[in-house]
Order: C-alpha cells, then sequence, then structure tokens
C-alpha cells in the first residue's frame, strides 16, 4: 500500500494496482513495453530451463540469472 498525504493532513491509501494503473495512463506505450519485457522474459527462462541442468551451469554450479524489471 502507498500511503499520500492529502489535504487537511489526511492519509489516503491507495493501492498498489491502483497506482501502477495511473502511471499505464500517464505513460504512453508504457503497458505495452511492460508486457512485451514479461513475455520476452519468460521466453528466454522456458529456453534456458532445458539448455541446462541444474549446477551444470557456470564453473562454480551457478546459473545466468536473466534481470527483473519491475513496474511501479
Amino acid at each position: 500500500m502507498a500511503q499520500l498525504e492529502g489535504h487537511a493532513g489526511a492519509l489516503q491509501r491507495w493501492s498498489d494496482k491502483t497506482l501502477q494503473d495511473i502511471v499505464y495512463k500517464l505513460v504512453p506505450g508504457l503497458f505495452k513495453d511492460e508486457m512485451k519485457r514479461r513475455r520476452d522474459s519468460q521466453r528466454l527462462q522456458r529456453g534456458s530451463r532445458g539448455s541446462v541442468r541444474a549446477g551444470q551451469g557456470e564453473p562454480d554450479g551457478r546459473r545466468d540469472r536473466q534481470p527483473v524489471h519491475r513496474v511501479l
């Protein structure tokens, strides 16, 4: 929950979903770009699962991980 100070000092509570919807409406193309990034990331994760067995990625046993993009 985000807390925003309103007139007369009262706190209004808005859900993250509400704020996200507002940002999507204010920034042209943001929603479309975010959905494309999510699909691309999921596609990469699905493709990399079958190509490397657990523990056999990098020499130290760790796999490379894709960066996670977060939305406000």
